[in-house]
C-alpha cells in the first residue's frame, strides 16, 4: 500500500528554505566537481602524454571514496554534521587553489595527482552526511520529495558540470576550472552554515562510542539485520552499475552504429534529462505506487533501456538510442530516490550515518567495476549480448524484488 501523497519534487523546495540551502550547497559543489574533474583528467594527459597516468588519476578521484567511505559514514554519526559539511568544503577548496596555483606555474604533474586524491579523501564524508541530514530537514510525507530534489540537482550538475568544463578547456583555461570549484566550495560552506536547524546537524549520542572500524561494525550489523533495505540497497547498487556499464558501452554503441564521435556526449546527457524527468515526476508516482512497486518499475524500465540500446547497436537509430538511455537514467534515479528514502525511514537514527557509508561507497565499486568489466564482455560476446544480457540481469532482480517486496 502507498504511503501518503508526497508534494512535489520542487513544491518541497519553495516551501522549505533549509532544505534549499542545502540542496544548493550540494548542487553547487557537484556542478564544481564535474567541471574539474574534466579538466583535471585533460591537463594531465596534455602535459604527461601517459594514459597509464590518466588511469592512475582517474582512480584516485573515485578509489579514497570508496575505501574510506565506511569511516566516512562513522564520522557523520559522531560528530556535528553541519561542521563536517563545512571542514569539507574548506580543505576542498584550499587543495583546488593549490591546484589552480600549480597549473599555472607548470608545477609537477605528480602533485596534481596527489592534490586530487587528497581532495577526494576530504569528502568521504558529505553524501553521507547530505542523507543523514535531510530527514531532519523535513516532515516524513516530504521526506522522498526531498530526496527526488537532492537527486534532481545532482542530475543538473552531471550535465552542466561537463558542458563548462568544455568551455573552458575550449579557451585553454584550466586552471580557471580549478578555482570554479574552489569558488563553488566557499559558497557551499557558506550555505551550509546559514541553515537554522541545528538539531538537524545533531548526531544522537546513544550510548559509549567504539573506535570508528567498531562504529563501521555496526553500520554492517544494522544493514544486515533488516532484510528490505539489504534488497533495496543491492537495486541501487546495480543501477549504479549499469551506469558504469553505460558510461564505455555507449562509447562503443556510438562507433559500431556509425553516429559520429560526438555524439558520445550527446547519449551522455540524456542520462541527465532521463534522469531530472523521473525526478521531478517523484511526487506523482509515489501518490499512486508503492515504494517496493516503483523501485521493481524503475529496474524494469532500466532492463527495457538496456534492451532498446541492444537493438539500435544493430540498426543505428540515433533518437531511438537517446531515448533508450534517457530511460535508462530515469529508471536508475526511481530506484535511488526510493532506496535513500526507504534507508532513511528503515534504518535506526543513530546508525544512518554509518549505513549510507556503507551503500554510498558500494554504488562507487559498482560504477568502477561495471566501466571495467564492459569493454572485456563486449570483446567477448559482442555488444548486442552484453547489453541483452544485463538486461536479463536487472529484470531478474525486478521480478525477485517484486514477488518479495513484504
Amino acid at each position: 500500500m502507498a504511503l501518503a501523497p508526497a508534494p512535489s519534487t520542487y513544491g518541497v523546495l519553495f516551501r522549505n528554505r533549509d532544505l534549499r540551502i542545502l540542496v544548493a550547497s550540494l548542487g553547487g559543489s557537484l556542478i564544481g566537481d564535474w567541471l574539474y574533474n574534466i579538466a583535471l583528467l585533460a591537463v594531465v594527459y596534455q602535459r604527461s602524454h601517459s594514459a597509464g597516468l590518466l588511469a592512475v588519476t582517474g582512480a584516485v578521484r573515485i578509489l579514497p571514496e570508496v575505501i574510506a567511505g565506511p569511516v566516512g559514514g562513522a564520522l557523520v554519526d559522531r560528530f556535528d554534521r553541519r561542521m563536517l559539511l563545512v571542514a569539507s568544503d574548506g580543505l576542498r577548496g584550499i587543495l583546488m587553489v593549490a591546484g589552480a596555483g600549480l597549473i599555472l606555474v607548470d608545477g609537477p604533474i605528480r602533485w596534481l595527482v596527489l592534490i586530487a586524491a587528497v581532495s577526494s579523501l576530504a569528502s568521504i564524508a558529505q553524501l553521507a552526511c547530505v542523507a543523514a541530514v535531510i530527514p531532519g530537514l523535513v516532515d516524513e510525507t516530504e521526506l522522498e520529495s526531498a530526496n527526488a530534489a537532492r537527486s534532481a540537482v545532482g542530475e543538473i550538475a552531471f550535465i552542466g558540470g561537463p558542458l563548462i568544463a568544455g568551455l573552458l578547456l575550449a579557451t585553454d583555461q584550466p586552471a580557471l576550472a580549478f578555482a570554479l570549484n574552489a569558488l563553488t566550495f566557499l559558497i557551499s560552506g557558506a550555505l551550509v552554515l546559514s541553515i537554522g536547524r541545528a538539531a538537524a546537524f545533531t548526531p544522537p549520542r546513544s550510548g559509549v562510542r567504539e573506535s570508528l572500524l567498531g562504529d563501521v561494525r555496526a553500520g554492517v550489523v544494522a544493514l544486515r539485520s533488516n532484510v528490505a533495505a539489504i534488497w533495496i540497497a543491492g537495486a541501487e547498487v546495480l543501477c549504479s552499475g549499469v551506469y558504469g556499464l553505460l558510461t564505455v558501452v555507449l562509447l562503443l554503441l556510438v562507433h559500431q552504429a556509425s553516429f559520429g564521435d560526438g555524439t558520445y556526449g550527446f547519449l551522455m546527457s540524456a542520462l541527465g534529462v532521463g534522469g531530472i524527468v523521473a525526478a521531478l515526476a517523484t511526487g506523482r508516482l509515489s501518490a499512486k505506487f508503492a515504494p517496493m512497486t516503483l523501485v521493481a518499475g524503475g529496474l524494469a524500465v532500466t532492463a527495457l533501456a538496456l534492451v532498446g540500446l541492444g537493438v539500435t547497436s544493430g540498426e543505428g537509430s540515433m533518437a531511438a538510442a537517446f531515448v533508450a538511455t534517457a530511460m535508462a537514467g530515469g529508471g536508475g534515479i526511481v530506484v535511488e530516490i526510493q532506496a535513500v528514502t526507504a534507508l532513511q525511514r528503515l534504518m535506526p537514527e543513530d546508525v544512518i550515518g554509518r549505513v549510507f557509508g556503507l551503500v554510498v561507497p558500494a554504488t562507487m565499486a559498482a560504477i568502477i567495476g561495471a566501466s571495467a568489466v564492459g569493454p572485456l564482455l563486449v570483446e567477448a560476446v559482442g555488444l548486442t549480448a552484453t547489453l541483452l544480457g544485463s538486461a536479463g540481469m536487472v529484470a531478474l532482480y525486478a521480478v525477485t524484488i517484486r514477488t518479495h517486496r513484504r
